[in-house]
């Protein structure tokens, strides 16, 4: 029974990703949020603090891009001044650390067979790179079962990483000249 709901679970998935997205290109969007807006404050479910320290912003999809409920949580990561879509992600929490990689396994396969019909593509043990984008599925956490699907601008994360510095600086500034 369980072989055969993950045999359904990626049937429907790589039907679903393949039906929605037929070509070469990684998509400049998902889940009704496009890499490169400006983010809507209206649309915001939940603020959480991302691993690197970045802030994520859950939100409820407007365009579900999956027929069966794979993702329960989504979330934006934006530019800290400028407040633009660096990455947008979908997440799924899972019993065991390898029920999650099973499901991480058949999202590669997904998106490699969805997305890599050229050369140009190149791809890694979680997904593909294609130009400036990335578009990945990990299991992380301690127990290894948060499946974490994402499609990253990498422009956009330089950029971000440069305006975060910035903040950084001026901080520093504005400590010194009050303390001094």
């Amino acid at each position: 029974m369980k072989c055969f709901q993950k045999g359904f679970l990626f049937l429907s998935c790589l039907f679903a990703v393949s039906g929605l997205m037929k070509a070469s290109e990684l998509p400049q969007g998902l889940f009704g949020q496009e890499l490169g807006r400006t983010i809507s404050r209206e649309s915001i479910t939940e603020i959480l603090k991302a691993p690197d320290g970045s802030r994520l912003f859950g939100f409820n999809p407007t365009h579900p891009e999956f027929p069966l409920e794979i993702f329960s949580r989504h979330y934006l990561q934006i530019t800290p001044l400028t407040g633009k879509i660096i990455s947008i992600w979908g997440t799924s929490k899972h019993l065991k650390g390898e029920e999650c990689e099973e499901v991480q396994k058949m999202l590669v396969i997904m998106i490699r067979h969805t997305f890599s019909l050229d050369e140009m593509a190149r791809q890694f043990h979680r997904g593909l790179v294609k130009g400036n984008r990335v578009m990945a599925a990990a299991c992380m956490g301690i127990e290894k079962n948060l499946l974490v699907f994402s499609l990253t601008n990498m422009d956009l994360l330089q950029t971000s990483n440069q305006e975060r510095k910035e903040i950084l600086k001026q901080r520093r500034q504005r400590f010194r000249k009050t303390n001094r």
